[in-house]
């Protein structure tokens, strides 16, 4: 008897849960029906940065109410720079671009990490007679300043106990990086994919990568003003929102987003399936971030890239807690004192 009525017990509340699940998708959650805002993002595009593009292209953003113009750029910096100039509202850059402007910039502000990557590499010239990390001394070896690939590039030469004195150091951008290798007007580089893939597809065996990091993952960033953040205050929730349905897209659907990549950004297979190995597309603000900006902080002290400061910089201050909190509160892990 008593059997009986746990089984029927059961029965009515799969029942009832079956009905209430039904209704919810006869009626999903209404769509966001104020005006729109229109938003401005300078954009990375390529290696890690894909989240805004899979959220153009699924429609997410107008989903959220935003029109959202992408400029694209070949890499963050540049994008960080057309943010802090007022051309564009948000941009995306890797963690240790607002540790290098923190110094002089105090209005930078970090919205959300979008990407966490493992993607930076030493490339170097076989031919030119480097065949280990030693022989690098009195080479030319090529970086964009003010990047990830200048930090890692010193983390990486003091790995292997050398020192930036003993290399020539040569300053480029990543597009004139692959030129000037591929000529051999440099003998190495510190840079990140796509760039390495295109070099070696160049060069074939002439080339030698190592990887960059030593296991230590970057961060890509949304970035903004702390004055524009003030005044749009909805809409950058409204952005983050649309950002994290771009997550959960990826997480439902890796093999159409690997396929978007490909089609998107005119990557081969193989480039698509590297890039995917190395890049978890999560949408947070983690206390690991705190870690590594303060750490690149150190690194920029200690190499005397930072005139007379010499106090590493409060990153909490540089960072906007509001939007994601308001949207998605576990997706913040910094630990922080709250008054």
């Amino acid at each position: 008897m008593i059997k009986k009525i746990i089984f029927v017990l059961i029965v009515i509340a799969v029942a009832v849960g079956g009905y209430f699940l039904y209704q919810s998708y006869l009626k999903p959650v209404p769509k966001y029906s104020g005006p729109v805002e229109k938003i401005t993002l300078a954009a990375y595009a390529g290696g890690y940065g894909f989240l805004p593009f899979i959220a153009e292209d699924q429609g997410y953003f107008k989903e959220n109410g935003l029109d959202v113009i992408i400029k694209e750029y070949d890499f963050g910096k540049t994008a960080c720079d057309d943010m802090l100039a007022g051309k564009v509202d948000i941009g995306t850059c890797a963690d240790f671009v607002v540790t290098s402007y923190s110094f002089d910039v105090l209005d930078v502000k970090v919205l959300a990490s979008i990407a966490k990557s493992n993607t930076d590499y030493i490339v170097a010239r076989v031919d030119k007679g480097i065949n280990q990390p030693s022989d690098l001394k009195g080479k030319k070896v090529g970086f964009a300043p003010k990047t990830k690939a200048e930090y890692f590039l010193g983390k990486w030469l003091t790995s292997n106990s050398l020192d930036y004195k003993e290399i020539v150091p040569v300053k480029l951008t990543p597009k004139e990086i692959v030129e000037a290798i591929s000529k051999g007007d440099i003998d190495a580089a510190s840079i990140w994919q796509p760039y390495p893939y295109e070099i070696q597809k160049r060069l074939g065996a002439q080339v030698k990568l190592w990887s960059g990091q030593s296991g230590q993952e970057f961060y890509c960033l949304l970035v903004s003003r702390g004055e524009w953040l003030k005044q749009h205050p909805e809409a950058t929730q409204r952005f983050l929102k649309a950002m994290i349905r771009a997550e959960e897209y990826v997480d439902r659907n890796p093999e159409a987003v690997k396929n978007f990549i490909a089609r998107r950004f005119n990557y081969d297979t193989a480039l698509v399936e590297s890039l995917w190995s190395q890049n978890k597309l999560v949408v947070s603000l983690p206390h690991e971030l705190l870690l590594a900006m303060t750490d690149g902080s150190h690194w920029r002290i200690n190499n005397n890239l930072t005139a007379d400061k010499t106090t590493v910089p409060n990153y909490l201050h540089f960072i906007y807690f509001d939007a994601l909190e308001a949207v998605k509160p576990e997706a913040v892990t910094i630990i922080r004192l709250k008054r």
